[in-house]
């Protein structure tokens, strides 16, 4: 991996659900607690395939065992590997599962299925900063819903990526209009919105997904991953 290179890794997660023993053998000890804590099926295959698949992606990197990678939580909650030079954040919505890995810089990613939402004006109030809204507003009917999820998926993955989460105000990190190439404003906390770059994912017709990354100029792989199998 390059020093300004970030690779964002999509996995099925519905495909993964054909190899759940594998996945449920890579838990820890503490996952597996969580695990049987679940009421829902679906969800906590999920959440083993997710916990699973993340040690995976970063033993690729990391090298040696899956099962003995280190993951912690950071002052804030964000996920981290303890005691190793490597930032990585991930997401998921629905059946897709997004895992973001730089060497260098602190990463922040998010997808989201587009889908109708009700009240999306009041969400727009309350995590808009005030040129989003107007912007927001301003688009006709038919583009408002794709649009509404454009701008969610960049700012989530900015406070992802400080590692605050949406406690920080998603109205404090504010895209740079029309082009919507970066953001024009972000909390004086980190520093200039000059030192932050955007970038949208191609990753289907039903999902907006995001990457922010602490450096001015990077190169982005999209890669697809399928689980080695011993």
């Amino acid at each position: 991996m390059g020093r300004d290179t970030v690779d964002v890794w999509r996995v099925n997660l519905l495909a993964e659900c054909t190899h759940l023993s594998a996945h449920k053998a890579c838990l820890s000890d503490d996952e597996w607690v969580r695990f049987e804590q679940f009421k829902n099926h679906k969800q906590a295959d999920y959440y083993a395939i997710v916990r699973s698949v993340q040690r995976q992606i970063l033993a690729k990197y990391l090298g040696g065992d899956p099962r003995l990678i280190r993951i912690q939580k950071g002052l804030y909650g964000k996920p981290e590997v303890g005691n190793q030079k490597l930032f990585f954040n991930i997401s998921h919505s629905a059946d897709c599962l997004l895992v973001a890995v730089s060497s260098r810089n602190e990463v922040g990613v998010d997808i989201e299925l587009v889908k109708e939402r009700n009240h999306l004006p009041v969400l727009v109030d309350r995590c808009f900063a005030l040129k989003e809204r107007q912007y927001w507003l301003d688009l006709p009917d038919i583009d408002k819903l794709e649009f509404f999820y454009r701008f969610w998926v960049a700012k989530e993955a900015f406070v992802k990526a400080v590692g605050r989460g949406i406690a920080l105000g998603m109205s404090g990190c504010e895209l740079s209009l029309p082009d919507q190439s970066g953001f024009s404003v972000i909390p004086q906390a980190y520093g200039s919105a000059d030192d932050w770059s955007l970038t949208f994912l191609d990753i289907d017709s039903t999902h907006q997904a995001a990457l922010v990354t602490q450096a001015k100029h990077i190169q982005v792989n999209v890669l697809s991953y399928k689980i080695d199998r011993q």
